[in-house]
């Protein structure tokens, strides 16, 4: 991903998708927000941890440097599950944890700290989704019921649609124990020092090719979000007291 800043508020994007009239997405850092101490500064999500009024003020000045209409957005109550909705209207959805939607200029939400965002979209970008994928959700299958719900709705082929893995916690800090290893492919788990390390990217992006995506149509982030605490909160490094970032996506009219 690269760089962007507007209004001292910073973001990260897909090289490619950045400059696409027809797409707006983005993946939130910790800069260019009012939080203090453990969660500065441009923490999004609400927690015991931060005041509401920061929380407020931190996600007006990310809509504002990205150009989102507050009343156009669409936030889920995340409960790590694989059920995916699809929207048509902004507001607040309740338990789900994948959003996806053909309505022009509907702005979809995740919010996470060391869990992926998945970004979806179709090659036309008539369609868009975005996925909260942690273990559970990967585990679940979110991104492949998010791509048959695109295919049965709307007629795409997974070969249509573009994917991006934002950054999340690297399988060089991701340690499980056997009830989380289990559940995943020998081949995105690695054993060091008698532990095990899970590459939850890796199995996404496995899920991706097994579905039928193109490797060339699959972006990835490369970044571990504990690795690098100037850029990203993580639950893991921080112990639980730690921020959010937003991961966002709309296809745009008459652009």
């Amino acid at each position: 991903m690269i760089f962007q800043e507007h209004q001292q508020v910073r973001w990260a994007a897909f090289p490619g998708w950045e400059a696409d009239p027809h797409l707006l997405h983005g993946f939130s850092t910790r800069q260019g927000g009012v939080s203090k101490g453990p969660l500065r500064s441009l923490n999004l999500g609400y927690s015991e941890h931060d005041a509401p009024e920061n929380v407020r003020e931190n996600r007006q000045r990310f809509y504002g440097a990205l150009g989102i209409p507050p009343a156009r957005v669409v936030l889920c109550r995340q409960v790590h599950s694989a059920d995916v909705r699809w929207v048509q209207t902004p507001g607040a959805i309740d338990q789900c944890d994948g959003l996806l939607t053909d309505v022009p200029d509907l702005y979809l939400v995740i919010g996470v700290a060391d869990c992926y965002t998945v970004f979806l979209a179709t090659q036309d970008r008539r369609v868009v989704a975005v996925l909260h994928a942690g273990w559970r959700g990967t585990a679940r299958r979110i991104f492949p019921r998010a791509l048959h719900m695109i295919q049965q709705r709307s007629g795409y082929a997974p070969s249509q649609v573009e994917v991006g893995i934002s950054p999340g916690i690297g399988g060089c800090c991701y340690e499980v124990g056997d009830e989380v290893a289990d559940r995943f492919p020998h081949t995105v788990r690695e054993l060091r020092n008698g532990s095990i390390y899970l590459d939850l990217a890796s199995a996404l992006v496995r899920q991706a090719e097994e579905a039928g995506i193109p490797a060339d149509q699959i972006y990835q982030a490369h970044q571990c979000t504990s690795c690098h605490p100037e850029h990203w909160f993580s639950y893991r490094r921080d112990q639980g007291i730690t921020g959010r970032m937003w991961g966002v996506i709309a296809t745009r009219k008459g652009k």
